[in-house]
C-alpha cells in the first residue's frame, strides 16, 4: 500500500508538473501576444501620426498655393484698375483738348471778318500761330524686338478686348 501511495504521489507530482509547464506556456503566450498587440498599436499609433504630419503639411502647401494665387489675382485686379482709370485719363484729355480746340475754331471764325481766309490746318497761318495751335505730340520710341522673337505689326484692338494684327 506505501507504494502504491508514493506511486499515486508521483502521478500526481508528474500531472502537477505537467500542469504547472502548461500553465507557464499558456502566460507566456499570452505575455507574447500582449507584447505583440502593445507592439502594433504602437506602430499604428507612428503611422497615425505620420499620416496627420503628412496631412498637415500639405494643408500648409495648399493654403501656400491658395495666398499666392490671391495675391496674384490682387495685384492682377490692381493693374487692371490702373490702365482703366489711365484709359478713362487720356480719354478725358483727349475730350478735353477736342473741346479746346473747338472753342478756339470758333472763336477764330467769330473774330474773322466776312471774306476773310481762314487757315485750315496750319495752312497759311503765321509761324506763331501754327505753333500755338498745332498740340505737340511726344513721339513713341519703339525698339526692334531682338532676332527670333514675334512682332506683332498692323495691330488693332478689337471691341471684345483682343488684339488682330499681322504677326
Amino acid at each position: 500500500e506505501a507504494q502504491r501511495k508514493r506511486e499515486e504521489a508521483a502521478a500526481k507530482a508528474a500531472a502537477a508538473k505537467v500542469e504547472a509547464q502548461r500553465k507557464r506556456e499558456e502566460a507566456a503566450a499570452k505575455a507574447a501576444a500582449t507584447k505583440a498587440e502593445a507592439q502594433r498599436k504602437r506602430e499604428d499609433a507612428a503611422n497615425a501620426a505620420a499620416e496627420r504630419a503628412a496631412a498637415a503639411k500639405a494643408e500648409a502647401q495648399r493654403k501656400r498655393e491658395e495666398a499666392e494665387a490671391k495675391r496674384q489675382a490682387a495685384a492682377e485686379a490692381a493693374k487692371q484698375r490702373t490702365l482703366e482709370a489711365q484709359r478713362k485719363r487720356d480719354e478725358a484729355a483727349a475730350k478735353r483738348a477736342a473741346a479746346v480746340k473747338s472753342s478756339q475754331a470758333e472763336k477764330k471764325i467769330a473774330k474773322a471778318p466776312s471774306g476773310a481766309t481762314i487757315s485750315l490746318f496750319g495752312f497759311g497761318a503765321n509761324k506763331d500761330e501754327a505753333a500755338v495751335t498745332r498740340p505737340v505730340r511726344p513721339t513713341a520710341t519703339s525698339s526692334k524686338a531682338p532676332r527670333g522673337v514675334a512682332v506683332i505689326s498692323k495691330w488693332r484692338q478689337n471691341k471684345d478686348g483682343s488684339v488682330s494684327g499681322f504677326i
